[in-house]
């Protein structure tokens, strides 16, 4: 049980280290005020804590779960780490005959799942280190002559190192070797990080125990060596470092610290190692480019905390920096999650999904209009409507054959349905084992996973917004491409912001946006929020697929689809002039018959289908997608569904009415 006075008296600290130094000119003795305008408070007194800007709040656990995500025990782990919290002896109900409750007997020790061999120069055998689950480690020797027979366990091993030389890193004859010919070595916090070190070909030592343990004995190991400690991302490890680097002072040829956070992880877990940045997708090549650029450690450098506020030096500021890493050139980058806002029938899917192909398809020279697609795996989110995807990419995969290109060779994989989306990252982490690192992830909708009951709530939508965050530190770092459908009742570009409120915004990295500037041709560009350089907006041709053999009807009719093109800018201003004839067409129709229907205009045009048909669909979508949305507006629709000229409206149409007669009788010298 935890202790409460122990809880109100830490929230002080713990507040210092999570969210770093308060506003002082806001704070008080019995409050601390966070922000510019000291929108988190937290309470010394009652130790609460309240975000006013998104209606949060809660108690010391819950700063702890807010700020690195642990829960449960887990906090408790990190209090010990961080802080002077020492968790309340537990009462087994006993007595030791004066009244006083005693401590409950040590947990039993669970199985052991993985051993630590340490050896000395000579490759001989010293003591094992052993992992145990539930986690926890433990050191044993070989017995020997003189130990009881009770003590001893799995037929040789006694718990403890009594006696026994422990004055010796991990890997000792390897190390040996690897200083000697003048090896980079990295000094890690545990024995799993050194082995996976070794695994890339970087080698790599510890000590036995863990942080805070490292012996004065172990320095001579070390001498002449070039060395890099790698501290895993918490408190305890940053001081561990620290304390290794002053030690190794004077004995190793070279000594630099990497804090991969800082460096090349920004959103590093709290208490992550060097293996879970490997497995996030380091490799040894980044590795060594990372720490080229490390500067010399020196006792006056500041030391690194992992969650306030560090005073950096000029070169240390700038070996942070981390290379924009562009899925697709100028665009969208891996790592980065976006908004694809768009009204309902401007194309997110169809725009999404040739994106989806650029990038997952075996053809190594793809471009987005003029803009360089990265290769790797696609993950496509199918939460509306999976049949009308399956139709878009059955269409789609036609018309590549017929362009000599083999979809069967795309790395794109699909999961339909809606689903939690914390689950669904537990379900990839492991898939990814088998198949292979994900570069992008598309969510096709916003709307279709969230399982809140207020789309308006800035609270659940931040929230929200976070849990979708989390898909970009998925191995291989995707790029997180969201469709959303935007405010209610946008009518014009500068509406396209994702429907969710502010909190889901700021969560974004950008706000890509697809407007319809013609009946076929919808226009990507930017809105509201974007980080990274501005680019031309491309232009897209909706073409429909008519001919596709296995799109048909369950009658064996043929049906259609539609996919998205790329278009130059050339083209599309073709289309957009060509496009705006079609508009005068319809507006000089409405003035000629103002009581006419969608049919009846079409056919004085000479709109038709391939069957005679009058193709009132396409007057339909002039109307809804293009006239109805000028400003000032140009048509309306009445409750009866029939559409109306305004008086803007009659007055274009009779400009257009006037541009028509001039075109059909130029004047002649």
């Amino acid at each position: 049980m935890a202790d409460v006075s122990q809880l109100v008296a830490l929230i002080e600290p713990v507040a210092r280290i999570l969210l770093g130094e308060p506003n002082r000119a806001l704070s008080s003795k019995l409050e601390l005020r966070y922000g510019s305008r000291g929108s988190l408070s937290v309470d010394l007194k009652k130790a609460t804590w309240f975000d006013h800007e998104i209606g949060e709040g809660g108690g010391l656990l819950d700063l702890i779960t807010r700020q690195t995500g642990l829960l449960e025990d887990a906090r408790f782990e990190w209090l010990e780490q961080n802080t002077n919290y020492k968790p309340e002896p537990r009462s087994n109900g006993g007595n030791s005959g004066n009244g006083a409750a005693q401590p409950s007997a040590k947990p039993k020790l669970g199985p052991i799942v993985e051993t630590f061999d340490y050896a000395d120069e000579g490759a001989n055998f010293l003591f094992q280190v052993t992992k145990h689950n539930p986690k926890d480690y433990r050191q044993r020797r070989h017995a020997t002559a003189s130990d009881k027979p009770e003590d001893i366990h799995d037929g040789c091993y006694v718990w403890g190192v009594k006696g026994v030389r422990h004055d010796v890193p991990y890997r000792l004859p390897e190390l040996i070797e690897a200083v000697a010919i003048g090896h980079l070595i990295l000094i890690v916090e545990g024995e799993k990080d050194a082995n996976n070190s070794w695994r890339i070909g970087i080698p790599a030592t510890c000590n036995a125990g863990g942080a805070g343990k490292w012996r004065k004995e172990l320095n001579a190991h070390l001498k002449g060596a070039d060395v890099v400690i790698i501290p895993d991302n918490d408190l305890p490890g940053h001081q561990h470092a620290r304390k290794v680097a002053e030690q190794l002072r004077g004995v190793a040829g070279r000594i630099r610290i990497l804090d991969l956070k800082l460096a090349d992880w920004p959103d590093m877990p709290l208490k992550a190692d060097l293996s879970d940045w490997l497995e996030h997708g380091g490799t040894a090549e980044r590795l060594y480019e990372l720490i080229e650029q490390l500067p010399d450690w020196s006792p006056q450098d500041a030391p690194t905390t992992p969650s306030g506020p560090v005073i950096r030096s000029r070169s240390q500021f700038i070996a942070g920096f981390i290379p924009p890493h562009y899925l697709a050139d100028g665009i969208v980058q891996h790592r980065f999650i976006y908004s694809m806002t768009g009204k309902t029938g401007d194309a997110k899917t169809a725009v999404a999904l040739l994106i989806a192909t650029l990038v997952a398809s075996s053809e190594q020279n793809a471009y987005l209009a003029n803009h360089r697609v990265d290769k790797g795996r696609v993950i496509y989110f199918v939460g509306e409507n999976p049949d009308d995807v399956r139709m878009r990419v059955i269409g789609m995969d036609y018309e590549r054959t017929k362009l000599g290109e083999d979809p069967t060779r795309d790395n794109l994989w699909f999961i339909p349905g809606i689903f939690e989306i914390d689950d669904m990252i537990k379900v990839i982490e492991a898939d990814v084992k088998t198949n292979g690192e994900v570069s992008l992830i598309v969510v096709d909708t916003s709307a279709a996973y969230f399982l809140g009951n207020e789309e308006l709530s800035n609270t659940q939508m931040g929230g929200y917004a976070r849990k979708l965050r989390k898909l970009t530190s998925l191995p291989g770092g995707p790029c997180v491409l969201v469709l959303c459908h935007p405010i209610k009742h946008a009518t014009e570009q500068s509406h396209l912001l994702p429907r969710g409120g502010g909190a889901y915004l700021a969560e974004m990295d950008g706000n890509l946006t697809l407007w319809r500037r013609a009946d076929e041709v919808v226009e990507l560009s930017t809105f509201g929020k974007f980080r990274g350089p501005d680019f031309r907006p491309l232009c897209f041709k909706l073409e429909r697929i008519k001919d596709a053999p296995r799109l048909k009807d369950a009658k064996g009719r043929q049906i259609s689809t539609v996919h998205a093109v790329a278009m130059s800018q050339q083209e599309a201003e073709g289309e957009t002039a060509r496009a705006g004839g079609e508009q005068d067409q319809v507006l000089a129709a409405m003035l000629a018959k103002p009581d006419g229907t969608l049919r009846e205009w079409a056919e004085a045009i000479g709109w038709y289908y391939g069957d005679g048909c009058a193709h009132h669909k396409k007057v339909e979508r002039i109307l809804a997608k293009e006239l109805a949305g000028e400003k000032p507006r140009l048509v309306h629709q009445e409750r009866d569904g029939h559409w109306l000229l305004t008086e803007a409206g009659k007055e274009e149409a009779r400009k257009a009415a006037i541009k028509k007669f001039h075109r059909d009788h130029p004047l002649t010298p």
